[in-house]
């Protein structure tokens, strides 16, 4: 029962080890009777037992590749996430009569840092 609530909560290890002490105590028990009712109970109990070690060993190891499969998903997914790429365009501006075309950024998303590198291009494009 012990073993029940370790692996709920994902405590594999410590479940095995409580199936590993009851195979223990039950080949024990099986070295100090000598009726074949109690010997053939004590033995189908440690089998029992002995499976359920190993059941709980591949339920560990399912749990440890979904856990490497979500964390490489999580892994992919930041680095596939969209880097935003600024939009520049030269188009002429209606308020200018010296024939200069104007550098206009269409992104709006930019660190203030970024907007002044546009404004300072911006400013360049103006003075030539």
């Amino acid at each position: 029962r012990s073993s029940d609530l370790l692996l709920a909560t994902g405590r594999y290890e410590e479940a095995i080890s409580c199936h590993k002490k009851a195979s223990e105590y039950l080949s024990e028990a099986m070295k100090l009777t000598q009726s074949e009712q109690a010997l053939l109970s004590l033995k189908l109990q440690r089998e029992s037992h002995m499976k359920q070690q190993q059941i709980i060993q591949e339920k560990w190891k399912q749990a440890q590749r979904e856990e490497r499969l979500r964390t490489q998903k999580t892994v992919s997914s930041t680095e596939k996430e969209p880097v935003t790429q600024p939009q520049i365009s030269f188009k002429p501006s209606e308020d200018r009569t010296d024939g200069h075309n104007v550098l206009v950024s269409s992104v709006h998303k930019y660190s203030p840092a970024t907007k002044a590198c546009f404004q300072k291009l911006q400013g360049r494009s103006e003075e030539h």
